[in-house]
């Protein structure tokens, strides 16, 4: 039974959803996003005699104007993505991250290598050589990190200034890197239509070399140009002379749109380009209450996203692959760990746990490996359900670990230095 429900009417009842579980969700120690993918699993799922809820909720029937309800809430999840992770770079200035460079960068070596010789060598194992196409997806799927799910946590609970996220992230963002320079080998390596080794050399070069330009131009040059620009002491001017209204926010967002589209064009997530965004800006989010104006805006976007997560997820597919999805959960969660090995020399043995802990995720970043292998036939159904359970999976279990490791930590507003103990940095 389908009941037609305009788009406004969607969005409040998705949002009211969303924020409900969320609340059910903290109240029992968790954090907010478990309740919101789970509320993306409920609406998916739940049948009451003729009625299901997602028909209810109004995501099937299109609009008077033919836009699918669905596909609008996930534009919105989609920018709330963007603006959540522009957020977080507002709290880590340029020099953070380059001081942790080398670090991150051997993290995630640690996180790039393990995970995937433990997916490609698992599905060899169960299916056999003949299975080498979808093993090596598996394996990527194993190596992605969701930078948005451990992000969040640490927005939520008042971590983001912990010392160690400065390498958490930088591992996250060359992992990212890495993973995608990986999905375009092993598509390559499928295709029958490959034009050949030139091809594949020259595409990955390509995305290889705007990253390290990217990157180096918004760790030491973009900085400099918005201290230039950018007015100080008053909130209201930019030495462009523009005359709008907040226009350093204004400057912001575009900023962030822009980067986060410019990096999308070559492959790179989204959030890669908007991290690095709000980095640029981080030194001027106090003087013009950067911070205030992106949370508002997270707090109706961002539960969005994490709903269209749990949308995926069919209870009758989980039940005929449980073993599968498992199994490749397990290899997920202890192919991360390796990596604290090396950062426990470097940063302290529990700062070392946590940065490994916060690459356990891999949310929307291996949704994107399956939704894009499956729909180019390289894997099967069943494989597919697995991964993304997996997806899910360790979008819950590693903000769970975290908020364990981090108990000691005393809970401080964003921008604060929250303080830990002596075990810790």
């Amino acid at each position: 039974m389908d009941v037609v429900i305009p788009i406004l009417g969607a969005v409040f009842l998705v949002f009211l959803i969303a924020r409900g579980l969320g609340e059910v969700t903290q109240r029992l120690g968790l954090t907010a996003l478990i309740g919101e993918i789970v509320a993306g699993i409920v609406i998916a799922n739940l049948v009451v005699g003729p009625y299901r809820l997602e028909s209810l909720v109004g995501l099937n029937p299109s609009t008077a104007t033919g836009v699918v309800n669905g596909d609008a809430l996930h534009a919105l999840g989609s920018l709330g993505v963007v603006f959540l992770v522009f957020a977080v770079g507002l709290e880590m200035r340029p020099e953070m991250l380059r001081r942790a460079l080398r670090t991150s960068a051997a993290t995630a070596l640690g996180g790039v290598l393990v995970p995937f010789g433990l997916g490609v060598g698992f599905l060899l194992l169960l299916r056999g050589p003949s299975a080498w196409v979808p093993a090596l997806f598996v394996g990527v799927a194993l190596v992605v990190t969701s930078l948005i799910v451990t992000a969040r946590f640490l927005r939520d609970h008042g971590l983001i200034d912990s010392p160690e996220t400065p390498v958490l992230f930088g591992a996250a963002v060359i992992e990212d890197i890495a993973g995608v320079v990986l999905l375009t080998l092993a598509l390559g390596a499928a295709s029958d239509t490959h034009h050949g080794p030139v091809d594949l050399v020259y595409q990955v070069g390509v995305v290889v070399a705007f990253a390290v330009v990217f990157v180096v131009f918004f760790l030491y040059v973009a900085p400099r140009l918005l201290r230039r620009y950018v007015a100080r002491g008053s909130p209201q001017k930019v030495r462009v002379r523009w005359r709008t209204r907040n226009a350093v926010f204004v400057l912001a967002v575009l900023l962030c749109l822009g980067a986060s589209a410019l990096t999308s064009s070559f492959e790179l997530a989204s959030i890669v380009g908007a991290l690095f965004a709000g980095m640029a800006l981080a030194e001027f989010r106090e003087e013009y209450d950067l911070r205030a104006g992106f949370e508002t805006m997270n707090t109706f976007f961002v539960p969005f996203f994490f709903v269209s997560i749990g949308l995926v997820v069919s209870t009758g597919d989980l039940v005929a692959t449980w073993p599968l999805a498992a199994a490749l959960t397990v290899l997920a969660v202890l192919g991360k760990l390796p990596s604290a090995v090396y950062d426990a020399g470097a940063i302290g043995r529990r700062p070392a746990l946590r940065v490994a802990t916060g690459l356990v995720p891999r949310g929307e970043a291996a949704l994107v490996v399956a939704l894009t292998t499956f729909g180019a036939g390289y894997i099967s159904g069943d494989l597919y359900t697995a991964i993304v359970v997996m997806a899910i999976a360790t979008s819950v279990i590693g903000p769970y670990a975290l908020g364990r490791l981090y108990r000691e930590v005393e809970r401080a507003p964003a921008g604060e230095t929250p303080t830990a103990s002596p075990e810790g940095l």
